[in-house]
């Protein structure tokens, strides 16, 4: 009677959103972390806005090494 009237039936088993538990997340090798050379603390980029903000350049910053190149 529904399906004349134009409803439709409700799926079987409907997608549930859920996060993935512990096993379900991808394996990270922890042994090759490495930290960020152009990693600046917050504070440091408030003072760095600060300065742009005043006037001055931040081009006195030296530019961090890189694993592919050697910073020319």
């Amino acid at each position: 009677m529904m399906l004349a009237l134009g409803g439709h039936q409700p799926k079987a088993n409907p997608p549930v959103r859920q996060r993935p538990h512990r096993g379900m997340l991808p394996d990270v090798d922890m042994s090759n972390v490495v930290v960020d050379p152009n990693y600046r603390p917050l504070f440091g980029r408030f003072v760095a806005l600060i300065g742009r903000l005043a006037g001055r350049s931040g081009a006195a910053r030296p530019v961090a090494r890189t694993m592919s190149g050697d910073g020319r």
